[in-house]
C-alpha cells in the first residue's frame, strides 16, 4: 500500500488532504476539519491521471490553483484533488498516482504541459 499526503489551506485552518491507493482503491479523504471531497475510488476505473490549470480574475489581477483528475475507461473526467496553488503539487500528486498505479502517462486535451511544473 502506497500513502500521499499533501496539505491545502481552508478558511483560517490548516487542512490535510491524504491520498491512500490499495490494490484496489484510490481513497482520499480529509482531516483535521472534515471537509467535502473524499472518495473512493476502484483503481480498475482509473485510465490516466491529469493536471489542470483555472485562471481566476480578481479584482487586483490574476490568480491561479491546479486541479487533478482522472479520466475513467469511459474517458469521463472527475475531479481527485482541487484548489492547489502551485502547478508543481498537483503535478507531482499526478505522477505518484501513475507511477503507484503502473499508468503510462499519455497525454489529455487540456492538460497541464508538465514542462510548466
Amino acid at each position: 500500500m502506497a500513502n500521499g499526503r499533501i496539505r491545502n489551506h481552508s478558511c483560517c485552518f490548516l487542512n490535510q488532504t491524504y491520498i491512500r491507493i490499495s490494490s484496489s482503491s484510490l481513497t482520499i479523504f480529509h482531516k483535521s476539519l472534515p471537509w467535502p471531497g473524499g472518495k473512493v475510488i476502484e483503481v480498475g476505473e482509473i485510465k490516466q491521471v491529469f493536471t489542470k490549470g483555472k485562471i481566476h480574475r480578481v479584482k487586483n489581477g490574476t490568480s491561479y490553483t491546479y486541479d487533478v483528475f482522472f479520466q475513467d475507461q469511459n474517458s469521463a473526467e472527475h475531479k481527485l484533488v482541487t484548489g492547489m496553488d502551485k502547478p508543481e503539487q498537483a503535478l507531482y500528486i499526478e505522477q505518484e498516482i501513475e507511477k503507484t498505479l503502473g499508468i503510462r502517462d499519455t497525454e489529455v486535451r487540456g492538460e497541464l504541459s508538465r514542462s510548466r511544473g
